[in-house]
């Protein structure tokens, strides 16, 4: 069974260039699912960051500026 939370799942706005391999490691996957950060998040009803990816980095968000090295 896929994680119950895929088809709310606003992260999918911000890893669309690799959505379908985090859909592949993590939402379908019965027994990663339950270590995607968003999931976890989403369990405890707290808010979860669009851009807080299933591994538990974080994209940088199109509206936050680039740091400069």
């Amino acid at each position: 069974m896929p994680c119950k939370y895929m088809d709310d799942c606003q992260g999918y706005e911000v890893m669309l260039s690799s959505l379908d391999v985090w859909k592949t490691l993590y939402c379908l996957n019965d027994s990663k699912y339950p270590d995607c950060a968003r999931f976890k998040l989403s369990a405890t009803g707290a808010a979860v960051p669009v851009n807080l990816l299933p591994n538990g980095k974080y994209l940088l968000h199109k509206s936050e500026p680039k740091k400069e090295n």
